[in-house]
């Protein structure tokens, strides 16, 4: 069969088409998501590429910015995914941050959309006192006694986090 003959048709290889002339990667991707034999880590990718999605429009980022945002010196996080790979964990975290939304709801979708607009930097909370730790822990129903030795130790280590 010569070229001609296939220019703007499909190419069947397995369950999937194989893209001649004609054929974008999205116009792959969409028909790749209605497919029943796609297995669950595809369709959580699609879930995933789809919260991208609506973050990149929501920040007017493209995906050469977001993932440049995310890993200074790689542009393919974003491209990666829609090739159909999985990002590591550390890549997909600083996506998250990049794209300003919560890890647990880019991955899957669930909880806040966004990031609080409001933060206790870590400097604030070296300052919490021995009755907070202790009210918290209560409400939590953990008995617990902070004594000062306990609370001193609970602050350095604050403030030493705090300091990186």
């Amino acid at each position: 069969m010569d070229a001609s003959n296939v220019v703007g048709r499909e190419l069947y290889c397995g369950v999937f088409p194989v893209l001649v002339k004609g054929y974008s990667p999205h116009d792959m991707r969409d028909r790749v998501r209605d497919n029943p034999r796609m297995n669950d880590e595809d369709r959580a990718l699609q879930d995933i590429l789809a919260r991208v999605d609506a973050r990149l429009g929501a920040l007017g980022l493209s995906d050469r910015e977001a993932s440049r945002r995310a890993i200074p010196n790689n542009v393919d996080v974003v491209r990666e995914m829609r090739k159909g790979r999985m990002p590591s964990v550390y890549r997909t975290m600083r996506l998250a941050a990049a794209l300003e939304c919560r890890l647990e709801w880019l991955l899957y979708g669930s909880g806040s959309e966004t990031l609080p607009d409001e933060m206790i930097p870590a400097s604030l909370a070296a300052e919490v006192s021995a009755s907070v730790v202790e009210e918290v822990f209560s409400d939590a129903g953990i008995p617990v006694k902070v004594n000062g030795q306990i609370k001193d130790k609970l602050v350095s280590a604050f403030r030493k986090k705090s300091a990186r």
